[in-house]
Order: C-alpha cells, then structure tokens, then sequence
C-alpha cells in the first residue's frame, strides 16, 4: 500500500505521530487514500457515500461529474474532506457515529456544496 506511494510531508518516525492536528489529519487521510486488499480507501468510501462511481472516477479524471467538476478536482476535494473530519474528530475529541456523520456532511457542504448524498 505504501510502498508505491510517496508521502510529502517531511521525516516522520512510525510510532511517534506529529502532534500537530494538521501535519497528524494529514498523514492519516494519506494513509487511508488508497485500496488495500482488505478495506476500501477513505476516498472511494466519500465518493460512494456521495453516489459517485470511484472506479469511474479514477479512469477517467478529466471526465465533469454531477458536482460540475472534473474527476480529478473531486478527488482533491474529498481527500481535504477526509483531512478536516480526521482533524475535526481529533480536536473534537468526537467518537460517536452521529457526531461523525454531522462533521462529514458539514466538511462536504464546505467543500462540494450542495447535497450530502
């Protein structure tokens, strides 16, 4: 998983996380943006949960989706909505589902506008 992916985000020693909510919410949606044989990526479960087709998505990134925007900017939007949920929950100190749920369609109304779903 990430042996093939390149993580920009300066020197970092597994098993002693930033304790920066930023520099920290970043390195876990990077983490989590990419399939592994066991669990879907943070982005394909965000794209899903918006009724887009991931798959689709990542084939063809110049493609409009209903958002008005190319594949490739969605891509980037959800992973910033996966970085400020990760961040809200940290700072929030937020556990439960529901609380989850409101922080992600907030972060997507902020990013995509719109309908949640």
């Amino acid at each position: 998983m990430i042996r093939n992916s390149k993580i920009n985000l300066g020197l970092h020693i597994l098993g002693h996380p930033p304790t920066d909510l930023d520099k920290l919410s970043e390195y876990v949606a990077t983490i989590m943006a990419y399939d592994t044989i066991h669990y879907s990526s943070i982005r394909r479960i965000l794209a899903e949960y918006l009724g887009l087709d991931y798959n689709e998505i990542r084939k063809y990134p110049n493609r409009i989706n209903k958002y008005g925007l190319t594949n490739s900017e969605i891509l980037s939007r959800l992973h910033e909505v996966a970085k400020n949920v990760i961040r809200r929950m940290l700072q929030e100190n937020v556990l439960r589902g529901d609380e989850i749920m409101k922080i992600l369609n907030e972060e997507i109304q902020r990013h995509l506008g719109g309908n949640t779903c």
